[in-house]
């Protein structure tokens, strides 16, 4: 995990939480998936050569050893039997951890927590990326920031979710489009439950799908898959046995959404669209 520093920068190791399968009390103690008084312990890391894990700038070395008075074997990252680094420990309790990275020994947390690329999140936005991320390193202002853009998207989402709300064949469309299943019996109060429960859950994702180009193509195949006006055969789609793509190409679903969307197809999809909204459409 490759770090710019440039002092001063406070970091912050903040616990991700998780759920914990079966715990839906939130008042249990492990809801979130830790203990309050639980707290990890993280060492310096060694590469398969037995070498510390220890990334570092000149610079950033020069200013650890002068700060705390070391030597540089202290840091000597190729000696296996380094007593400075084989005995430093590093606790962290769920509520985190506060560094100033001007501070010398801060910076030297900082630098070996951001070994732990397996455990630690390098930034918020990229917190989501493994399930192994059990905490993620805030610099300065970042948490403030994707916070703010959150509220942008969920401001939007809301927004479109209005719009959405006032089509039960949009609905239907867009909940297909998020991989739900759904049936013709579905009713329209439910349509609505559940987009307003995509919209909350993931406002980033709720955004994408609806402003997907291939919005209403992609939706109305799988439709016509669910209504079995369309046949899905090893993961390829026909209609009265023709494969719904272009000549050469296979026709799974995302090339089938783009072979509705040609203007030469719009016969085709007229027909398809009839046959399968009539079904989903109507009002219930």
């Amino acid at each position: 995990m490759d770090i710019e520093t440039k002092a001063p920068i406070k970091v912050r190791y903040k616990y991700i939480p998780r759920r914990v399968f079966g715990i839906t009390n939130k008042n249990h103690v492990l809801y979130d998936g830790k203990l309050d008084s639980a707290i990890d312990k993280f060492s310096v890391l060694r590469e398969a050569s037995g070498n510390f894990r220890l990334e570092m700038t000149d610079a950033d070395k020069e200013k650890i050893i002068e700060g705390l008075g070391l030597s540089e074997n202290d840091l000597n990252i190729h000696n296996r039997n380094n007593e400075y680094l084989n005995t430093l420990s590093i606790e962290m309790p769920k509520s985190g951890l506060s560094l100033n990275i001007d501070n010398p020994y801060d910076l030297l947390i900082d630098k070996v927590l951001c070994a732990y690329d397996n455990v630690i999140a390098p930034n918020a936005r990229s917190q989501k990326n493994k399930a192994s991320f059990r905490y993620v390193r805030l610099v300065e202002d970042e948490e403030t920031k994707i916070l703010l853009e959150e509220s942008d998207k969920k401001k939007k989402a809301y927004k479109l979710l209005g719009a959405l709300e006032q089509s039960r064949e949009r609905m239907i469309l867009f909940l297909l489009n998020s991989k739900m299943r759904l049936t013709p019996s579905v009713t329209t109060p439910i349509l609505r439950k559940l987009c307003n429960e995509a919209a909350d859950k993931n406002a980033a994702q709720f955004i994408s799908t609806l402003e997907d180009p291939l919005f209403i193509e992609r939706g109305l195949v799988r439709m016509g898959a669910i209504l079995k006006k369309i046949n899905v055969i090893s993961g390829l789609y026909y209609y009265k046995e023709e494969p719904l793509a272009f000549s050469g190409k296979p026709a799974n679903l995302s090339n089938a959404a783009m072979y509705l969307k040609d203007t030469e197809q719009a016969e085709l999809k007229l027909a398809i669209s009839e046959e399968v909204i009539h079904e989903f459409g109507r009002t219930k």
